[in-house]
């Protein structure tokens, strides 16, 4: 099994690593470009969540650094939490503030539902759009009233 690969439609470059793939940020700023402001690379939901739910691989993102630490506490798996498997992990709303530059949940585990849609402002499609692996200069083609279904 391949430990990382990248998936590309239109201007998106979706990067899937293995969840203890170590490097996973080395690979990352060698496939996107790099930007005079700072990011984090990290995975959309956190390894040791994906490993303990026995995902494959998981998604990573461009991250704002603040917001990223923020949501350290988030991504965990508490014991005694069940949580119903489906098969492809989705955004819920921990991963939707992550992404949109919004500070963590209250505590909450990762609750996959993939029924939610979040309509997004011109601002967060932006943030979507860049976090996935568009590119700066391909953003002004993104259409803020995208909805991002999960």
């Amino acid at each position: 099994m391949e430990k990382a690969f990248m998936a590309t439609r239109g201007p998106f470059r979706l990067i899937y690593v293995q969840p203890a793939y170590s490097n996973y940020r080395r690979l990352a700023k060698r496939l996107y470009k790099s930007h005079p402001w700072k990011f984090d690379i990290d995975h959309l939901l956190s390894r040791r969540v994906a490993e303990k739910l026995g995902y494959k691989y998981v998604l990573l993102a461009r991250i704002d650094p603040c917001i990223n630490r923020s949501h350290g506490t988030y991504e965990r798996v508490r014991s005694g939490t069940r949580i119903a498997l489906i098969p492809i992990c989705v955004a819920d709303e921990g991963i939707f503030l992550k992404v949109t530059g919004r500070a963590a949940p209250k505590r909450q585990p990762y609750r996959p539902t993939g029924d939610r849609k979040f309509k997004l402002t011109a601002e967060e499609a932006g943030a979507w759009a860049f976090a996935l692996g568009v590119e700066v200069e391909d953003l002004e083609s993104f259409s803020a009233s995208q909805e991002l279904a999960t």
